[in-house]
């Protein structure tokens, strides 16, 4: 099944890569072309830069006659916002994924592209943490100690501590001849917020 472009109306094949349009659910989908002129709109850092691009959509908009209202609104604003020269630097930071530099709804709790989550408001505001680490010895036989490590993470997550990292620690690798090459260390940190 195709999508339909939500500013030129034009159906898409189901093999074609769609995009999402910034500041809407997933419903609202863009095809190729008109993600490029969009994408251009956004990133520009004049509005000089961009007439040709907002001429082209504007006139993809009139010409689609089945065009959403909330689209059509929100697309009638960012074009008033450019040619009033409102560019708006702090909108545009709230609404690019911090992971993959890709436009993200603000109000979304994940970005729809790489699946990070997003934490917008936690991010405005003035947020402190606070971090632990632990360290595992692994088995004599080289084995993760399972059992050790559920147990810290219940002990810590039971007194509000999250999880951050896990990784091992191969202290074995420089082992000369007796010693045991396979000896490591889980690494495990901790994070929480802090209230001030």
């Amino acid at each position: 099944m195709g999508i339909i472009c939500c500013i030129c109306g034009k159906k898409q094949s189901g093999w074609i890569k769609d995009y999402p349009l910034a500041m809407f659910s997933s419903g609202y989908r863009v095809c190729a072309e008109c993600n490029e002129y969009y994408e251009k709109i956004m990133n520009a850092d004049s509005v000089d830069d961009v007439q040709t691009e907002i001429e082209y959509l504007k006139d993809k908009i009139r010409n689609n006659s089945e065009i959403n209202g909330d689209v059509k609104e929100y697309l009638d604003n960012l074009f008033s916002m450019e040619n009033s020269g409102e560019r708006l630097s702090k909108f545009e930071d709230a609404v690019r994924c911090t992971i993959c530099d890709s436009l993200v709804d603000p109000f979304a709790d994940t970005c729809e592209n790489c699946g990070c989550r997003t934490f917008i408001d936690e991010l405005e505001e003035d947020v402190k943490y606070e971090y632990d680490i632990v360290t595992v010895d692994n088995k004599l036989t080289g084995n993760i100690n399972k059992d050790k490590i559920k147990k810290i993470i219940k002990h810590y997550a039971s007194h509000g501590w999250r999880l951050h990292t896990i990784y091992t620690n191969e202290l074995g690798k420089n082992a000369i001849a007796p010693f045991n090459a396979t000896a490591c260390e889980d690494v495990l940190v901790f994070e929480k917020k802090v209230s001030i």
